[in-house]
C-alpha cells in the first residue's frame, strides 16, 4: 500500500571558498595545477599587474598555501600543462606561452618530485629539465593527463599554430613518442583531458563542439553519449576525482578574451565513464563567479577538486580558492525493510533524483 511518494532533484556537490590566513599566491590567469603526492601544486601564469608571467610554485594543504620558494625555478611562463606520474611521484610540467622567447612559446620538459619538494636543474635533483630531448615544440593551449594503465604521459594539443598530434611521454627512454592516429580531435584550447579508472583511458571533452573521447593508447575514439552535455566552450577547468569515479568539469568561456562579448560559464557538469553520460550538477549553497584560464585539481588526501584563479570577461583577474565536494557517487542504492509495520524506501539514480516512498508492508519489502 503506497501512502505518500514525491521525487526530487538532490543537492548533489558543494563549492566552498576558503580564505586561508597568512600568504597566499597572487590573483592570475592560465597557471597550472597538480597533486604530488602530498599537497596540490600551483606553478606559473599571468599575473593581474601588467600580465607579469610568473614562476613561483605554492603549495595547498586543504588548509592554506605555502610559498616554496624553491632555490631554482623553470622559466616563466603561462598556458602550460601539469599532470602527476603516481608510479614514479612525480609532476610533469610541458611547454606554454611567453613573451620572452622570439617565438613566442616554450619548448621544455620539467619534472617536480613533491617528496622533496625543490626545483633542481638537470641532473641534480627533482625537477629536470630534458628539453634537449626530441618532442613536441612549443606547445600551448595544450591537454595532459596520466594515463595509469599504460604509466604515459599523454599531451594533445596546438604547437606552432596547429592542433594536429598525439604525444607520450616514455620515461625509460626519456623520450617523446608520437603516437597519433588519423582521427583525433580538434578543439585547440577548447579541450582537457583526465585519466578515467572506469574504462582505463583518457577521456577529452572538446568544448569546440566535437563531444566527448577517449584515447586507449593507439587510437582516439569519439564517444557516444546520451543526454545533455556542457554547452560549447574553452578555456575551462577539468580534474577527475577517482573517489566517486566522476570527472567535475567548471566554467569556461565562448570568447577567451575579456572586454569582448560572450559568455563566461558557472556550471558545474560530471562525467560518468560507466554511462558515458554528462550530468549538470545542482550545487548547494554559493558557487564561484564565472570565469576562465582557472586551474583545476584532485586532492585524493582531503578528497575535494582544488580550483584557484582565472579571469572574467570583465579583465577582473581572480586570487580566489574554492574546494569542491561532490556527494553524487555512479551507483545505485535502494534501502530494503524486512519485517511488518511501515517504513521508508529511499533509491538514488545517477541522473541525481532522488525519490522517497513511505510504504505499509507485511513480510519482507519488495
Amino acid at each position: 500500500l503506497l501512502l505518500f511518494a514525491s521525487t526530487a532533484r538532490a543537492q548533489e556537490g558543494r563549492w566552498v571558498e576558503v580564505t586561508p590566513a597568512g600568504s597566499r599566491p597572487d590573483a592570475r590567469v592560465l597557471p597550472a595545477m597538480a597533486y604530488d603526492g602530498t599537497r596540490v601544486i600551483l606553478f606559473g601564469g599571468l599575473g593581474a599587474v601588467c600580465c607579469a608571467e610568473l614562476n613561483d610554485t605554492w603549495g595547498w594543504d586543504g588548509t592554506g598555501w605555502t610559498d616554496l620558494t624553491p632555490p631554482s625555478s623553470p622559466p616563466t611562463r603561462w598556458n602550460h600543462a601539469m599532470a602527476y606520474d603516481d608510479r614514479r611521484a612525480r609532476v610533469i610540467l610541458v611547454d606554454g606561452d611567453t613573451a620572452k622567447t622570439a617565438i613566442g612559446q616554450r619548448s621544455d620538459t620539467w619534472e617536480w618530485n613533491g617528496a622533496i619538494g625543490q626545483w633542481l636543474s638537470r641532473g641534480d635533483g627533482p625537477w629536470r629539465d630534458f628539453g634537449s630531448v626530441s618532442g613536441p615544440a612549443f606547445l600551448s593551449w595544450h591537454a595532459m593527463a596520466f594515463d595509469r594503465s599504460r604509466a604515459r604521459i599523454v599531451v594533445k594539443g596546438p604547437w606552432l599554430g596547429t592542433s594536429s598530434g598525439t604525444w607520450e611521454w616514455e620515461w625509460d627512454t626519456l623520450t617523446w613518442v608520437q603516437v597519433a592516429g588519423a582521427v583525433q580531435p580538434d578543439g585547440g584550447d577548447a579541450y582537457k583531458m583526465v585519466y578515467d579508472d572506469t574504462v582505463a583511458r583518457v577521456v577529452l571533452f572538446d568544448g569546440s563542439g566535437e563531444g566527448t573521447w577517449e584515447w586507449d593508447g593507439q587510437a582516439w575514439t569519439q564517444v557516444t553519449s546520451s543526454g545533455p552535455s556542457p554547452a560549447p566552450r574553452g578555456l575551462y577547468g577539468m580534474a577527475y576525482d577517482p573517489n566517486r569515479q566522476q570527472a567535475v568539469l567548471f566554467g569556461g568561456t565562448t570568447v577567451g578574451s575579456c572586454g569582448i562579448p560572450g559568455t563566461d560559464f558557472q556550471d558545474t557538469w560530471e562525467w560518468d565513464g560507466t554511462t558515458r553520460t554528462w550530468h549538470e550538477v545542482v550545487t548547494e549553497g554559493p558557487v564561484p563567479d564565472a570565469r576562465w584560464g582557472h586551474a583545476m585539481a584532485y586532492d585524493p588526501v582531503r578528497g575535494v577538486v582544488v580550483m584557484f584563479g582565472g579571469i572574467d570577461r570583465d579583465c577582473n583577474v581572480m586570487g580566489d580558492t574554492w574546494q569542491y565536494y561532490g556527494y553524487r557517487r555512479p551507483v545505485h542504492s535502494t534501502l530494503a525493510l524486512s519485517g511488518s509495520g511501515c517504513g521508508c524506501r529511499a533509491s538514488h539514480s545517477n541522473d541525481g533524483t532522488a525519490a522517497l516512498a513511505l510504504v505499509a508492508f507485511v513480510g519482507a519489502a519488495a
